[in-house]
């Protein structure tokens, strides 16, 4: 009896184990290395172990924020995404990165599909030519994590500030934005794939 209630113990152990966002956050290493884990006064923590997401928000020096969660493919393998946005403000860029990882034998890899997603399926029109790479550079693709919806991720076009060193033009950068056909993609996880597909476009 102690031999079988020691088993289902280790079984929900486990299982309990594999569900904690956080735990798997503990262990990540391309977090920011100040992250605090906890509520503070300027520092805002989000864990939301029913749909595996994380959200820490510090608000102190310097505004940033940090995403994480996990989706799962139909073999069970667990595809982890860590996004970090840095808020730049009126004068400066911000920062906008997410990058997708799969854990082997606690070793964290990177994995390539956040590379899927790029200005031509924004731009959406073969015959005509895109802005120039200056530009695009200026012109930020921002995949944002979602709690609420855990199969869908969302991804914008986010203007970036220009400033005297970028020797560009503000308006041309604005006409150039307003040129993209769609601002905005909604990527919904395909288990059975392992990947993304695009859902909608606005």
């Amino acid at each position: 009896m102690k031999i079988l209630f020691f088993i289902i113990f280790f079984m929900f152990a486990c299982v309990a184990k594999s569900q904690d966002i956080l735990t798997y956050f503990k262990d990540f290493p391309y977090k920011q290395p100040t992250t605090i884990l906890r509520d503070m006064p300027n520092n805002r923590l989000l864990v939301d172990n029913k749909h595996h997401f994380l959200n820490v928000e510090n608000i102190s020096d310097m505004v940033y924020e940090q995403s994480f969660t996990y989706f799962e493919k139909a073999n069970s393998e667990k595809v982890f995404a860590y996004r970090y946005y840095e808020h730049g403000g009126k004068d400066f860029e911000s920062v906008y990165q997410t990058d997708f990882y799969a854990l082997e034998k606690n070793k964290w890899i990177s994995l390539p599909i956040n590379k899927t997603i790029n200005y031509k399926e924004f731009w959406a029109d073969e015959q005509k030519e895109m802005p120039p790479v200056n530009y695009l550079e200026k012109i930020a693709i921002d995949i944002v994590l979602q709690t609420h919806k855990h199969k869908i991720i969302h991804v914008y076009l986010r203007k970036q500030p220009l400033t005297k060193e970028d020797a560009l033009d503000n308006t041309l950068l604005d006409k150039y934005y307003k040129s993209f056909k769609y601002k905005q993609i909604h990527l919904k996880w395909n288990a059975e794939m392992g990947s993304f597909e695009i859902e909608k476009k606005f």
